[in-house]
């Protein structure tokens, strides 16, 4: 019979400061779309916070989290693949303005923080579940939290779709591939234990892959509005 990891105390911590982080960065968020502030209170939001994960790390010597942000930041940058698709392919993402092929410059920032967060709360619910259970709430928690940050970004004007069916500002196809890109993470999150941080950038090329190829399936399944194998009215 399997026995659930033992949570130790520098974890117990870790695990508090990705909660904690969460709610703040969505409440900091917050009067950006009511103020419509634009792609600058994304940037400025992004790299606060990643500045702060940075030094709480720093000053607690916590190099499973330095691993979890370079796992992140590996992810943000190889995701800019999927954003390219999503663009150039699908015409359903816009991004009012674009420094990193067709993604601004900051969105691999943002990318490193939601997967560090994501890979966080994967690890939290392994330690109190089956790798199974972990994996599918992790999954039902990506697809939640991941496109309220959709419904924002259209009033602060950081991107916006069109051209796919949409709950509320977040396309049915991206809360459907939100959902698939937490699947992996406790599997993820169980191999970057060790802090090996080549480990970490080969694992966080693999996710970052997998984001295009989760986006294309929920895109073929969802995404049009005319032809998807699960139709949804445009209307």
């Amino acid at each position: 019979m399997s026995t659930l990891p033992a949570e130790t105390h520098a974890e117990a911590r870790r695990h508090r400061f990705i909660f904690i982080s969460v709610i703040a960065m969505l409440l900091l968020n917050i009067p950006a779309d009511i103020f419509a502030l634009g792609w600058q209170s994304a940037a400025f939001n992004t790299f606060l916070v990643l500045a702060i994960f940075i030094g709480w790390a720093i000053r607690h010597q916590d190099r499973v989290l330095l691993g979890w942000l370079l796992f992140g930041a590996t992810a943000g940058v190889t995701e800019l693949i999927a954003d390219w698709w999503l663009v150039n392919e699908t015409t359903s993402l816009v991004y009012p303005q674009a420094e990193l092929i067709e993604s601004p410059f900051y969105m691999p920032f943002a990318w490193t923080l939601i997967m560090t967060q994501m890979l966080g709360i994967a690890h939290w619910l392994h330690h109190r579940m089956p790798a199974l259970f972990a994996a599918l709430i992790t999954a039902l928690i990506c697809g939640v939290n991941i496109p309220l940050y959709e419904h924002l970004a259209d009033d602060a004007g950081w991107w916006y779709y069109q051209n796919t069916p949409l709950f509320f500002s977040a396309p049915y196809y991206i809360i459907l591939g939100e959902a698939f890109i937490g699947l992996p993470l406790v599997a993820f999150a169980a191999r970057l234990k060790e802090a090996n941080y080549q480990r970490s950038v080969l694992l966080g090329a693999l996710a970052g892959l997998s984001i295009l190829v989760f986006y294309m399936i929920a895109w073929w399944l969802v995404g049009p509005c005319e032809g998807a194998v699960l139709p949804v009215s445009c209307d």
